[in-house]
């Protein structure tokens, strides 16, 4: 399961920086903006999110792909 914040469709923010939030019940995940990895980020213990902070925002499709073990998820915004 993984699940992405903000929403992504601000024409007004073209260009700035948009920090990204990712709620997984896997290990790791990789985020990708249309297309182009942002980076793969592992949970510490305890943790419950993962945040890419210096997400540029730009029109099109916001993507994670969630790793548990050897499987993966995936979800869209």
């Amino acid at each position: 399961m993984a699940h992405i914040l903000p929403h992504w469709n601000w024409a007004e923010r073209v260009g700035q920086v948009t920090p990204v939030h990712v709620y997984t019940s896997g290990d790791e995940a990789e985020l990708f903006l249309n297309g182009k990895s942002q980076g793969k980020k592992k949970k510490g213990e305890f943790e419950y999110r993962l945040r890419w902070d210096d997400v540029v925002y730009e029109p099109g499709e916001l993507r994670v792909v969630a790793y548990k073990g050897a499987r993966s998820g995936r979800a869209r915004r």
